[in-house]
């Protein structure tokens, strides 16, 4: 897979997917997700263990995570997120279509989507802070939960709602979760949802992938349950 930078400083494939995102690419995608996808190729990618440093330099060029144009693309990322902007949503496409060729692609994208929630977390204001810490003792889910939704719709674009049952159920129907025909970027979006709640309530599950664009279904979606159910 040949990697460049783009014209403007996009990271760009040579070779991509025939999929065209042309009628989504309006759609806005926060900085914090591409952000996250590099930095976890990054920490994948660095080279082995110390019996292999003689050949790091001739190792290192063939992994995308310790390239020059990745290293530069973070710094970029890094810029946009502190300056609260957003990235049009067909380079962030071509980003996970990247990633998803990989051996690792399940992998790559699960870490990234528990960091992309750590860095949303961290950018939280001091007044949502505060709303989260209070809400610990009056109505601390019902607040809190709150927290957890506009988190997940300012990170991800998904809209979570509370079930009858008390569960927690999630819908993305973004130009993401089809930008590979296997599904596997949806583990990007279950586990950045699943860190969320934990990180915001008392959750101590998983978030189940019960619909999937890439297999025909009209939208992702994912609903709460135990760890052992996690499938993807």
């Amino acid at each position: 897979v040949l990697v460049h930078s783009h014209p403007e400083g996009a990271v760009t494939q040579a070779q991509v997917g025939s999929g065209s995102t042309d009628q989504q690419s309006d759609r806005p995608i926060n900085a914090i997700v591409p952000l996250a996808i590099l930095r976890t190729l990054q920490m994948l990618d660095r080279t082995d263990p110390v019996d292999l440093e003689e050949f790091a330099d001739e190792v290192a060029p063939r992994r995308l995570g310790t390239s020059a144009t990745v290293s530069a693309q973070i710094d970029r990322y890094t810029k946009l997120v502190k300056g609260g902007e957003s990235i049009g949503s067909d380079e962030v496409v071509q980003l996970f279509r990247l990633v998803g060729r990989r051996k690792d692609a399940a992998l790559a994208f699960s870490e990234a989507g528990r960091l992309a929630a750590e860095e949303i977390l961290g950018q939280t204001s001091t007044a949502s802070r505060i709303v989260h810490r209070a809400g610990q003792v009056v109505a601390r889910e019902r607040v809190n939960f709150a927290l957890a939704m506009r988190l997940s719709n300012r990170l991800l674009g998904v809209e979570m709602s509370v079930e009858e049952n008390g569960g927690t159920h999630a819908v993305a129907d973004g130009p993401l979760t089809d930008s590979a025909p296997d599904g596997k970027p949806c583990g990007f979006f279950g586990a950045a949802l699943a860190q969320l709640l934990r990180r915001c309530t008392d959750f101590e599950g998983a978030m189940m992938h019960r619909s999937c664009r890439a297999r025909g279904d009209e939208t992702c979606s994912w609903q709460s349950g135990a760890s052992d159910g996690y499938t993807r």
